[in-house]
């Protein structure tokens, strides 16, 4: 974990109070290695997850994120909170008799839920529907309108990609159980 916080260039060093992860790991200095695919993909998974978030916010990070890119080893996003008062917001709007009726007249056409549900987010919610200020979003409006259709009688009938002006990038088509 010590080698997450050197993100930077090789055999170079830098004191702990100039770089937010070092500190955070508790470190006073720390020799920077140069990061490669290689030992990028040697990293267990959440590390390869904190190396990404790491080198998001740092500019001298930016090679991490393209090798990580380049290479498919960009994270997973992850869930979002139940307590996120975000989330709180989806829910309520896919329970609702509008969200249910979208995402079911989607399935009647063909199209995945989550495309009608995403547009229902992006007119109601703004801005907070978006992974780049909302962090997680796009995965939980797919696993909330997948958890809706089943309980709807519906059965995961393949995937597709949804149309432009949508956020999300393909979900899951619905055919009736």
């Amino acid at each position: 974990m010590d080698e997450i916080a050197g993100l930077v260039n090789p055999a170079a060093t830098m004191p702990t109070n100039a770089w937010p992860c070092t500190r955070a790991m508790g470190l006073d200095a720390v020799a920077l290695k140069k990061w490669t695919i290689e030992r990028i993909r040697d990293l267990k998974e959440s590390e390869q997850r904190t190396l990404y978030e790491r080198a998001l916010i740092d500019p001298a990070g930016s090679y991490i994120v393209d090798i990580m890119n380049e290479n498919g080893l960009k994270p997973k996003p992850k869930l979002m909170s139940f307590t996120d008062p975000i989330y709180k917001k989806m829910v309520i709007i896919s329970k609702s008799a509008e969200g249910k009726a979208a995402m079911e007249a989607a399935a009647s056409e063909g199209k995945p839920a989550i495309c009608s549900l995403d547009k229902l987010f992006q007119s109601l919610l703004g801005e907070d529907y978006s992974d780049t200020k909302t962090p997680g979003t796009i995965m939980s409006a797919g696993s909330l309108a997948a958890e809706i259709m089943r309980k709807l009688g519906y059965i995961n009938a393949g995937n597709a990609k949804c149309p432009e002006g949508c956020i999300a990038r393909e979900g899951i088509i619905w055919a009736k159980g």
